[in-house]
């Protein structure tokens, strides 16, 4: 988070670095994206102009000088450098929080042409993307200044009179666990897994606030991730407010960054069977309050490897990816855990090196999409041609069948016996079977969920397609409703996301559920709390004793984390199909999952990002279901909406002339029609 106001330039630094949002320093906007920004009128040389066309009409300024301060967003449409933007100069600017657009070191894999067509597209999204979740960050505080505490409350928007304390690290972060001062059962809250949200004593405008992340709820608490905790988290009552919803936001950004990644040749697993499991939390995570690991952040992951030292002591031990045990005379990789009180040969012992392959395969983003030519075609007519092309990986029986099922029917109400679904329906799901990427449009009540379930009942009974599908939609209703549907159709389903979002009769369906279920889920409990029993004796170990505690502790943990992953990539594998929302299908609990075919509903009514998300799950084929003439996504930003943000990719796609079905029910005419 930005202590002072303004971004630094998104278009690279006076060494020619792209895309990089790490710093949060004043200056210039979003720059050109992968040749180098120009220095700035500054002394810290940050990217000022970029290649220009969208301006900046909202530049941040403030910080501590680099650029020309405020110098806005600029896109990829010109050789013009963009115009200052509005903040500008030295001192002020506000607070915010930038997101990370950053190009992977997959993105030195792709070949010229296609780098420069990624760098464009992201050039143009990235900024709009970055609109939406200042807008909203500015709506947060409006509300703040305006409404009553009473109303806050009553809307689930605040919390007060909670006691809080630190309760271990997540990822190198700190936790906090909040409880009602009195104890039971919280009041009526909406503060979600994922939700920014901010944490004080009276008002969050008128002191200094801790601002975090919801980790997960319940009952009688919530825990926040945060990066710092006040020194007197233990003392007094605390109140907690609902911010901007950043997780979102986050996962677009991921999205759009995985677009530089090459996928795997085949859908399945991306590699070790879990980083499925790597990012909940645990209570072997935490720490002891006596602050052995401290703010170093016990055993989450870093972005760094940590050093790996052979030795105890002085040492350290580095686990994984840099998760474990830095020695005091060691560099602990950034956020790297426990480090050791003696010796000075921290990284004396030998530092593990990631290899390039090594650092695309866990840059923590997703697989990427072999749909690039469609989304990134310079022409209309050329996104049709690509999406026209006969649809990967399905059988040919199918194909033979969809060959002979694609013709205008006589009677679109006709009823196709053993299918459930009419002529017009049918013919909707020949087209989807025979491209690579197909829209079927569907006005209210023409059975689009019948469609899509019936789509996918067809493909796995009937049609044995082996590979693993991704249902997604952009409201948790519509997804209930798909689940619904396969569930009754005798499809194996199972559904990711918080269970509180999911309706109460499909809970047996939900990922968690199935987690609790699984044959070796006790054996993995048993292991957690001979965990959670050496991390309690660690304080008192001393010298060799303390530094095998510590390797032991982390090889456990280690355990844990693999078991506990094998377990949800064995729930995931078995199902035929995950159901997820868009911005779900991001989440960690299918992290390293591939999906050769991607059905997202709702289609119309996601901004592109948005839609992108499941899309980069290293899809081959999607379908996108949907009706452009109804809702369209909305925007909390009315410049991001001018600047193409309320644009949909179904409705763009729509526009090229990708292959598209109109579904109908009850009328007598022919269903529009186009390849």
């Amino acid at each position: 988070m930005a202590d002072r106001g303004g971004y630094r330039g998104s278009g690279g630094d006076a060494k020619g670095r792209p895309w990089n949002n790490r710093g949060h320093r004043g200056g210039g906007g979003y720059g050109e994206v992968h040749a180098g920004g120009r220095h700035g009128s500054s002394g810290s040389g940050y990217a000022g102009h970029g290649r220009g066309g969208f301006s900046g009409s909202r530049g941040y300024g403030g910080g501590d000088g680099g650029g020309r301060g405020g110098g806005g967003y600029s896109s990829y449409s010109n050789n013009a450098p963009g115009d200052d933007g509005a903040g500008g100069g030295s001192g002020g600017g506000r607070s915010s929080t930038s997101l990370n657009f950053l190009a992977p070191p997959a993105a030195a894999q792709l070949p010229a042409a296609t780098r420069r067509a990624v760098d464009a597209y992201v050039a143009r999204f990235a900024p709009l993307v970055q609109l939406e979740l200042d807008e909203e960050r500015r709506l947060v505080e409006q509300r703040l200044c305006h409404w009553p505490l009473g109303r806050l409350r009553s809307e689930g928007l605040a919390l007060t009179g909670l006691r809080a304390a630190r309760r271990g690290s997540y990822l190198g972060k700190a936790v906090v666990r909040l409880t009602a001062a009195e104890g039971g059962e919280l009041p009526f809250h909406k503060f979600t897994s994922g939700t920014l949200v901010t944490l004080c004593r009276q008002h969050p405008l008128e002191e200094r606030c801790v601002e975090a992340l919801v980790l997960d709820r319940g009952r009688g608490e919530v825990r926040l991730v945060a990066d710092r905790v006040p020194g007197d988290v233990l003392e007094g009552f605390w109140r907690l407010d609902r911010g901007a919803n950043i997780t979102s936001y986050q996962r677009m950004a991921q999205a759009l960054q995985a677009l530089y990644k090459q996928p795997d040749a085949m859908p399945g697993p991306a590699g070790v069977a879990g980083g499925a499991g790597g990012g909940s939390y645990d209570e072997e995570d935490e720490d002891e309050e006596d602050g052995v690991g401290g703010a170093e952040g016990g055993y989450g992951a870093t972005e760094e490897a940590g050093p790996s030292g052979n030795g105890y002591g002085g040492h350290g031990y580095g686990q994984g990816y840099g998760h474990g045990y830095g020695g005091a005379g060691g560099r602990g990789g950034r956020g790297g855990g426990y480090r050791g009180r003696g010796g000075r040969g921290g990284g004396r012992g030998h530092k593990r090196r990631r290899r390039q392959h090594e650092d695309e395969e866990d840059d923590g983003l997703p697989p990427g999409t072999h749909l690039l030519d469609v989304l990134l075609a310079p022409t209309p007519a050329a996104a049709a041609a690509a999406a026209a092309l006969p649809a990967p990986l399905v059988p040919a029986a199918a194909l033979e069948w969809a060959a002979a099922n694609d013709m205008d029917p006589q009677d679109p109400r006709e009823e196709v016996q053993g299918m459930g679904l009419n002529r017009s329906q049918v013919r909707a799901l020949a087209l989807a079977l025979r491209h690579r990427v197909t829209l079927l449009q569907g006005p209210p009540g023409t059975g689009k969920t019948t469609t899509i379930v019936q789509f996918i009942r067809f493909l796995k009974q009937e049609l044995r397609y082996p590979h693993p599908i991704l249902a997604a939609a952009q409201s948790n209703v519509a997804v209930d409703n798909l689940l619904e549907g396969l569930v009754g159709a005798g499809v194996a389903a199972v559904r990711t996301g918080q269970p509180v979002k999911v309706r109460e009769a499909l809970r047996d369906a939900t990922l968690d559920a199935r987690i609790l279920a699984h044959p070796a889920r006790p054996a993995i409990e048993e292991q957690q709390a001979a965990l959670r029993e050496l991390q309690r004796r660690l304080p008192s170990l001393r010298g060799r004793d303390r530094g095998l505690g510590h390797r032991d502790a982390a090889r456990a943990a280690a355990a844990v984390r693999q078991a506990r992953a094998d377990m949800m990539a064995d729930i995931l594998q078995g199902a035929d199909v995950i159901c997820s929302t868009c911005v779900g299908a991001g989440g960690d609990a299918l992290q390293d999952l591939s999906f050769g075919l991607v059905v997202l509903d709702e289609g119309s009514q996601c901004c592109e990002p948005e839609s992108l998300i499941p899309l980069v799950k290293a899809s081959r084929h999607a379908v996108l279901v949907g009706d452009h003439c109804q809702l369209p996504p909305v925007c909390q930003s009315e410049e991001a909406g001018r600047a193409g943000l309320s644009l949909s990719l179904f409705e763009r796609l729509m526009r090229a002339g990708v292959p598209a079905c109109m579904l109908q029910v009850g009328c007598g005419g022919r269903g529009r029609y186009r390849r």
